[in-house]
């Protein structure tokens, strides 16, 4: 990529990018701008566990299997950070799950070939090991910091630094470490290094100490205030838990649950004095392990849940609670705080839902898709993930190809919503570093003739102010009318695609009654859910009364014409960025 401001080596440009870039992840990021999460840990862990399942019977579609493998084998091939950095177990990789062609190591696409057998089962074990180890992670912060002190103004440096970042911030979703807690680590780490005082390794290092970062997780006492109308049938009117096996319910009562409360001191006062707190006349009470506060937050949620649940299917009554008390059990009296639940809904709704709404009912199955998207929104993972998928199998599933295409067909309507929403996320910034306002309703079109039309003296301004994370978005835009769009563009469906994959076939063990033990669910529901989301407003922006899936395979087809004429002498990027930036979106009927 060529650069649209002056270059050279500024040690402190690529550290603030590490800090931006992390904290963008753990935050909530833009759709387009968020990691798989999938670190290289993870993915062994999840070649592992796929491996457990097919050699049980729990899962039999060998294609699936050779996906989770093939993917995973590609992030120990030559050129990877794994491979320079993790030598030994990038031949264990090289050894097992690839095969070589003219003396490069290519991954193998028969599925049967992946079949688990005891070799290879302890190669995965020996990995996971391996990466495991503190010298891992304590070696990607070095090499990040080495790699970052060295970018300056730099586009290819700057950018090669996405993957440092990614791979470190997944270690921590390897732990079990919830988006709060890595928000704000990420955000103390800024703190301390804008102090001028830290280095950044140092920097995160504190920053992770301060918020007690643990690999192995703690125990956390979780308590549910609940407002209970009426008992489940059977039932006596006071306490509900019958013995100490945990049959029954976790039920405290009012009492009992104050008490734990005010022996929680300062802290347990605060939370008792609550709104949310207010109403209970029951608690619901749980012990579990987790590697931070949020994160025991939502296990307990997902236990309270399958309770209430239960609590209705026997005729019970219970308002369900928004918030939870949790503590450390390990920490002072006074580390307790309150949580939400559950403590991210994900985020479904379609950005042209409300201006739309009037065009559900003309594009075929959408209100029914949309119900049962709203459904998701609040579920436990393994019905959201259930939910999800069974709207996208009915809006985009195709009977003449399989409907695990489906997937596929959603990923393809990215393109298009991935301009405009980078266009947008780029006037926001630059406008606030005092660039200038867009005209209401205008904010396109003054990008695309303004922001766009200038962009030596954007670029300049974004160097002068410091943001290397809006001046290497900036300058991805200026790349695409040299061919870069159809490498973004490709890049954007991998990633989403081969989250609807990872989903297919959670959902689909799932419902054959066999579980993922790993947490590669948690990490790529809400990017999944992203996708839906994105492909439904899309949909309702653009969709006529063919259908869905009509819709998205045109826009592939537009997009695949705008990236071929854009390699064509005469083709201009404004020519480009007005076919891609004002497709016409359709009304509703009269």
């Amino acid at each position: 990529m060529s650069s649209t401001a002056a270059t050279g080596v500024d040690t402190l440009v690529g550290q603030k990018y590490v800090l931006d870039r992390w904290a963008e992840l753990a935050g909530e990021p833009e759709w387009w701008a968020r990691s798989d999460g999938i670190g290289l840990r993870l993915r062994v862990a999840e070649m592992m566990e796929v491996a457990r399942l097919f050699d049980t019977g729990a899962l039999t579609e060998p294609k699936t299997v050779g996906w989770v493998f093939e993917v995973g084998a590609l992030a120990f091939a030559p050129g990877t950070y794994a491979a320079t950095n993790c030598p030994g177990a990038a031949k264990m990789v090289a050894d097992d799950f690839m095969r070589v062609e003219g003396g490069v190591p290519q991954p193998i696409t028969s599925p049967t070939a992946y079949r688990p057998d005891e070799q290879r089962y302890g190669s995965l074990h020996a990995i996971h090991s391996q990466l495991s180890e503190q010298r891992y992670r304590d070696d990607l912060l070095t090499n990040i910091a080495r790699a970052a002190s060295k970018c300056g103004w730099d586009v290819k440096r700057i950018d090669a630094l996405d993957e440092f970042v990614a791979l470190y911030d997944a270690e921590f979703i390897a732990d079990g470490h919830s988006p709060s807690w890595r928000r704000q680590v990420a955000e103390r780490a800024q703190e301390l290094w804008d102090q001028g005082t830290k280095p950044l390794t140092e920097a995160i290092s504190d920053a992770l100490d301060e918020r007690g970062h643990s690999r192995k997780p703690r125990k956390f006492d979780v308590l549910v205030p609940v407002f209970v109308k009426t008992n489940p049938r059977g039932s006596s009117p006071g306490r509900l838990l019958t013995d100490s096996s945990g049959a029954g319910f976790p039920d405290l009562g009012r009492q009992g649950g104050d008490a734990i409360l005010r022996g929680w001191g300062a802290a347990g006062g605060g939370i008792l004095a609550r709104d949310e707190f207010v109403p209970a006349n029951r608690y619901f009470r749980y012990e579990v392990d987790a590697a931070d506060a949020d994160a025991a937050a939502a296990a307990a949620n997902e236990r309270f849940r399958a309770d209430a649940d239960l609590w209705h299917l026997l005729d019970g009554e219970l308002e369900e609670p928004h918030e939870a008390a949790v503590r450390d059990t390990a920490a002072a009296a006074g580390t307790a705080g309150a949580f939400r639940l559950p403590p991210r809904p994900l985020r479904l709704a379609p950005d042209e839902l409300v201006d739309g709404r009037d065009r559900v009912a003309e594009i075929p199955k959408l209100q029914d898709a949309i119900a049962q998207v709203a459904q998701a929104r609040m579920a436990v993972e393994g019905a959201a993930l259930v939910d999800l998928w069974t709207a996208v199998e009915a809006l985009f599933g195709d009977n003449d190809h399989g409907k695990v295409d489906a997937g596929f067909w959603i990923a393809d309507a990215t393109p298009f919503p991935y301009v405009r929403h980078v266009s947008q996320w780029l006037g926001t910034a630059i406008s606030g570093h005092g660039y200038g306002t867009p005209p209401s309703g205008q904010e396109l079109k003054w990008l695309h003739e303004t922001v766009y039309g200038d962009r030596t003296a954007v670029a300049q301004l974004l160097v002068d102010k410091r943001d290397p994370l809006a001046w290497r978005r900036l300058n991805e835009v200026f790349d695409w009318e040299k061919g870069a769009f159809r490498k973004a563009a490709d890049a954007l469906r991998a990633r989403y695609a081969d989250a609807a994959r990872r989903i297919y076939l959670i959902r689909n063990v799932a419902v054959h009654n066999a579980q993922l033990k790993s947490c590669t669910r948690a990490v790529t529901l809400p990017l999944f859910a992203d996708l839906v989301r994105v492909s439904l407003g899309h949909v309702l922006r653009y969709a006529d009364a063919t259908g869905a899936l009509a819709e998205v395979r045109l826009a592939r087809a537009e997009v695949d014409d705008v990236i071929g004429r854009w390699a064509k002498p005469g083709f201009s990027r404004d020519d480009g960025l007005k076919q891609l930036l004002y497709r016409t979106p359709r009304a509703a009927s009269p």
